[in-house]
């Protein structure tokens, strides 16, 4: 179903976003509304013990008031409140009600539960609790006076009631009901029933609840747009890289993508590009490995070839053809070394070139690989100068590989020497408890910008055919067999002021 990065990211984080708000509503709803009926209460408490002082006098001559500021106390304490307002005497008769404005006095006297009672002379005292009516109660109420008692006796032993409901089935909507006693002196002669009619709470805290849905709403607008924005950022550089692979995959090595930060993205664009880099470069050494292993392959093939035909044919005379047979002697020697390196070269990658590591002596192994090259040397009439530290050096390492290494130093630093004025300098000396062995030579050197590339295969700083200066194996398999070795190689060069190698070697033990 989601196939996309893009979709799954984004529908994961819109989950979350939801349902986090979704916790967060119900959580702060659920708080807020307790706090919210806990004010309340204390408000409806207030209000209720600011009517028992005002109706103590009242209640210990067991008469109905009809003090005006009483009144008004209790009219806008149900006003204030969209309350009904109870008042109760000890022996549990309700002697007056005020509710809301559609029965607000015009003298300002408080009403008896029972209409007929002012008429027919009854004592409030008889009335019982419950038989009143009043907006907003039942007009035939079910609470019997045993139902008032258990919310009663409680206030009258100085207790502070709360109740939310019908109140025993008085009321016919729920309401929220707080009941103080009234204190005369130190006993309790009455009590204070306020009851808050809940739908008005209700409408406030809907009203709330509208707004923080609102805001809720409009953080899952602006979340989901961040969402969005960040899924986006996250899943373009992807895209781009498999749009990139697929471009690769056809031998478009030119192809990058854009790399925007440092997260782990921005690393992996970075990557992508780093290889997208690696992969032409090696498109390139490789294209120019055919072209120079073709030219070194055709060139002795030819030669061999043309001067093989002309000794058969005759075009050759009899009197010359040692002096041919000695060229086709050269040129095989030539394709034997260059098919000897790449054999070296696939079998030191491969892992299938086991070490065989012994001690012996590095300076005797310079000794003699100088007398191999003599005659290259002195037909380019250049000095050798040779600088051991000691008398002798002794490493540990696979003599017949480091003679290799050895060969192919000298070898390439022979090739490159001028042709007046040349020198050849080889040291060896300890430092960091490792031994160095340098080889250095005075020729043109290496420009800066190909010396991060000699060690690969079948790089070439001089990438014409006119000059015979190998294959470009030579210091390719120098560094592999080092690196064998657990051993490190440097070069210094500049153009014009030739080039030294220094590889270490570890000393063996006494």
């Amino acid at each position: 179903m989601f196939r996309s990065l893009f979709l799954r990211l984004l529908t994961v984080y819109l989950a979350v976003v939801l349902a986090l708000l979704a916790s967060l509503t119900l959580i702060f709803a659920s708080i807020y509304q307790s706090e919210y009926y806990a004010d309340r209460v204390e408000a409806l408490t207030s209000q209720a013990q600011e009517l028992a002082a005002l109706s103590a006098t009242s209640m210990r001559s067991f008469a109905p008031a009809s003090n005006n500021m009483l009144a008004q106390a209790y009219y806008y304490a149900a006003s204030r409140y969209d309350a009904v307002v109870w008042l109760v005497d000890k022996t549990g008769v309700i002697t007056a009600v005020r509710v809301d404005d559609q029965n607000k006095p015009q003298s300002g006297a408080l009403e008896k539960t029972q209409e007929d009672t002012a008429q027919d002379g009854t004592a409030a005292q008889e009335e019982k609790p419950g038989a009143g009516t009043a907006s907003g109660d039942r007009s035939d109420p079910s609470m019997t006076a045993q139902e008032f008692e258990q919310y009663f006796s409680k206030v009258v032993q100085g207790e502070t009631v709360t109740e939310r409901g019908v109140f025993g089935g008085r009321f016919s909507r729920e309401v929220l009901t707080v009941g103080v006693p009234v204190q005369y002196g130190d006993g309790v002669v009455g009590a204070i029933f306020l009851h808050s009619r809940l739908e008005t709470v209700q409408s406030e805290l809907l009203g709330i609840y509208r707004r923080f849905g609102v805001a809720a709403l409009a953080l899952v607008i602006v979340g989901a747009a961040l969402v969005f924005w960040v899924s986006r950022l996250v899943t373009k550089p992807l895209t781009q890289m498999n749009r990139a692979v697929d471009e690769l995959a056809k031998g478009n090595f030119d192809k990058r993508v854009e790399a925007r930060g440092h997260d782990e993205v921005g690393q992996l664009a970075q990557s992508f590009n780093t290889m997208a880099e690696e992969l032409q470069r090696q498109e390139e050494l490789r294209r120019g490995f055919v072209a120079n292993v073709s030219h070194e392959l055709r060139s002795p093939m030819t030669s061999v070839q043309g001067f093989a035909q002309g000794m058969l044919d005759g075009t050759i005379p009899e009197a010359e053809h040692p002096k041919y047979l000695d060229v086709i002697v050269s040129e095989t020697r030539r394709l034997n070394k260059l098919i000897r390196e790449l054999l070296d070269l696939a079998q030191i990658e491969s892992g299938k070139f086991p070490l065989n590591k012994q001690v012996f002596d590095i300076n005797e192994s310079l000794r003699r690989a100088l007398i191999r090259f003599e005659a290259r040397i002195d037909a380019k009439n250049a000095d050798v100068d040779v600088d051991f530290n000691q008398d002798k050096a002794m490493v540990l390492a696979d003599q017949d590989r480091i003679d290799q290494v050895i060969t192919n130093l000298i070898d390439n630093a022979v090739k490159f020497l001028p042709e007046k004025g040349g020198c050849l300098s080889i040291w060896t000396h300890t430092a960091d408890d490792k031994i160095l062995v340098g080889i250095k030579d005075n020729g043109v050197g290496i420009p800066e910008e190909d010396q991060e590339y000699i060690w690969e295969r079948f790089y070439k700083v001089d990438k014409s055919h006119t000059g015979k200066k190998g294959t470009g194996l030579g210091l390719s398999i120098v560094k592999r067999i080092l690196d064998q070795h657990g051993e490190r190689i440097t070069l210094q060069s500049r153009p014009g002021a030739g080039c030294a190698f220094v590889f270490s070697l570890t000393p063996a033990k006494d």
